[in-house]
């Protein structure tokens, strides 16, 4: 133990009767210890820097003791006071100055940031126990709040003059294009509510630990040092932007943090959407900091603890569109997923039966037709759609015959490697159609249901893909914009058109293609709506990942109305997993216990791996089946074969 260890140990137990051993912790400018006593209990002893000021102390065990005072169950460690029931004292140091010390209940965890992974279940938790803060601190009053900091994202200009310490001139620039966004957006970040803000919650600040049941939890937020009176949306975007970095899904990772603060306390649109900027904004000023702080002590590695994962996102998030993601953290949180979706949707409805056919007939009595995964077969191999069974889809339901294909419906037919999420064939993928399809011979007129735009015209000649593919812009009467998406046409109809045609309403554009021409499919129309299109480019999904098919329903509604045909005609109906589960616990001895909070309800099986409702791969290493495999043909031959017998 060094001389300053065993003097602050000797301090710990004269000022506060605690007789415990000292471990250094990490720490900026202050010295900290964690204090382990002799009967078990834990500690964090905080001496604080020479000269610190005793208004500053003051300030951050108040605001501790305010936070437990609301009871809001916010995990925060309790000041101890000392012997005498003080806050905190001024104690001399090894060398005969003056330090402020105070004492902190210990709470069990490890740094966010040292622990791997970070499933979205637990970066909600820590939404809620954001927002729970936020409440507990919103009328907490102190003189020592009102001070200037260089980490107000209010006042983050400060960044402008001093990016030159950035010597990359790619990074620098970086900073400056989100400093531009940042004096763009500044009126409205300083007409949002304030109130005292933690202001800091890096991933070194937030603590998780493992329950009884061994599951990762949200243990502690840690160290206020730098709390502030600022805008409460800042508060979300600062801890966002350590949610973010190096997680393999980060808008997935920022939207389960953002719906978790807002189940605790609801945020508006003009919040929601000042996220991500603020976000970059963080992240910018903590990079133009550390390059400050690099130059003036190089040799010191805390000053640029966040700096490598800060460049690694920033460099490839800089640039990505604000929308879709202001539109994913809006889904998120329960809100129409633009300013005019609510308003385009309502047209929608309200006009529904008055639109032109967009296949020249009326579809009312045509029959609907599943190819999900629990009522379809196809593809026999699920990790593979042969050409035969893509130019055959539907036969056995209505062969010749014009049909639908459901909204929102799982599929297995989509085995192309362009809808896998990993590398692996067993990875997982895009499953759920984001339109709807209609069965009809090639050739067949595809016509605009009301007056649009081309947007945007290809041809996509990959195995599985849309062939020929055109976007319809339109306009409301109340000026809201939306598209439309017609998949599988033929190439020669889609060469003859340019962006920015008109196209009247009820007028033929283009024709349904053939199997060669079309992705290899079975003659049909792919129609999608979208009222979200920024971001998405020029090849929009027809699918989406089932983990993430909320957000993307909201911005591909189901379209039936554009087909004049009511919602429920065409829409998906999940299994009612709330019946097998009643069935279950009717049937089934109460010692057989489920695995997980959400069941695993398996529908189709081929060699090693199960399929759920969604089309989700399991690997099956339970039992003994993988030696021979799911659905082995050899096997399936015999059964038959006993079945024709008996």
């Amino acid at each position: 133990m060094s001389d300053n260890t065993q003097h602050w140990t000797r301090i710990l137990a004269d000022t506060w009767g605690i007789e415990a051993e000292l471990t250094p912790l990490p720490g900026e400018f202050d010295l900290n210890f964690l204090a382990t006593a002799r009967d078990g209990q834990r500690f964090v002893l905080k001496v604080m820097r020479a000269g610190c000021d005793t208004g500053f102390v003051d300030l951050l065990t108040a605001a501790h003791a305010h936070v437990h005072r609301r009871n809001l169950t916010v995990p925060v460690a309790r000041v101890t006071p000392t012997r005498a029931g003080e806050p905190w004292r001024a104690c001399k140091d090894a060398e005969g100055g003056s330090r402020l010390v105070w004492l902190l209940t210990g709470l069990d965890g490890t740094a966010y940031a040292n622990v791997q992974p970070h499933p979205l279940a637990l970066i909600a938790e820590l939404g809620g126990h954001i927002a729970r803060l936020d409440l507990a601190l919103s009328d907490f009053a102190h003189s020592g709040l009102a001070r200037d900091l260089k980490w107000d994202l209010r006042n983050a200009d400060w960044i402008g003059v001093r990016c030159h310490e950035i010597t990359d001139p790619a990074r620098r620039a970086i900073v400056e294009g989100i400093l531009d966004r940042y004096v763009a957006l500044r009126p409205a970040l300083m007409h949002q509510p304030v109130a005292p803000i933690h202001n800091d919650l890096n991933d070194y600040n937030i603590l998780v630990a493992a329950d009884e049941c061994g599951r990762c939890r949200i243990s502690a937020l840690i160290d206020f040092g730098d709390i502030i009176v600022g805008p409460m949306v800042a508060e979300l975007a600062i801890a966002g932007a350590y949610i973010a970095l190096d997680h393999p899904s980060p808008e997935r990772a920022l939207a389960a943090l953002v719906a978790g603060y807002h189940a605790v306390s609801p945020l508006n649109e003009a919040q929601v959407d000042l996220i991500w900027p603020l976000l970059l904004l963080r992240l910018a000023v903590s990079v133009t900091n550390s390059a400050m702080m690099q130059k003036a002590r190089p040799d010191d590695p805390y000053v640029v603890v966040s700096q490598a994962p800060a460049w690694r996102f920033l460099e490839q998030a800089h640039a990505l569109p604000e929308t879709p993601i202001a539109a994913r953290l809006r889904v998120a949180c329960g809100l129409p997923a633009s300013d005019g979706a609510g308003r385009v949707l309502d047209w929608l409805d309200r006009t529904r039966g008055g639109f032109a056919s967009v296949l020249g007939a009326t579809l009312a009595s045509a029959p609907t037709c599943s190819l999900s995964v629990v009522a379809s077969a196809t593809p026999r191999d699920p990790f593979r759609m042969t050409t035969e069974e893509a130019r055959d889809v539907g036969a056995d339901f209505a062969p010749g015959a014009t049909w639908l294909g459901h909204y929102g419906e799982p599929r297995l037919i989509y085995t192309d490697a362009a809808f896998r999420l990993g590398r692996h064939k067993g990875s997982d993928r895009r499953t759920v159609h984001l339109g709807i399809d209609v069965f009809m011979p090639a050739g067949t007129a595809v016509r605009a249901p009301l007056e649009g735009v081309v947007d945007v015209v290809g041809y996509h000649d990959r195995h599985l893909d849309y062939g020929g593919m055109v976007t319809l812009a339109h306009t409301t009467p109340e000026g809201d914009r939306f598209h439309t998406l017609y998949g599988h046409l033929s190439r020669e109809s889609v060469s003859r058109l340019e962006r920015g045609q008109r196209v009247a309403r009820g007028v033929a554009f283009a024709v349904l293609g053939a199997p060669v021409e079309n992705g290899g499919w079975a003659p049909h129309l792919h129609f999608q709506l979208a009222l979200v299109t920024d971001g998405l480019g020029e090849d929009w999904p027809g699918a989406a990942d089932p983990d993430d098919a909320a957000f993307w329903r909201a911005i591909c509604p189901n379209p039936a109305a554009l087909l004049n045909l009511p919602d429920t005609r065409v829409a998906y109906r999940p299994l009612d997993t709330e019946r097998f589960s009643a069935m279950r616990r009717a049937h089934f001895a109460t010692n057989l216990k489920l695995s997980y909070d959400e069941p695993c309800l398996f529908v189709r099986g081929w060699r090693t791996h199960l399929f759920d409702e969604w089309g989700r791969p399991y690997l099956d290493a339970y039992n003994n089946v993988p030696h021979v495999g799911h659905s082995h043909p050899r096997l399936q031959a015999i059964a038959c074969d006993q079945l024709l017998r008996l």
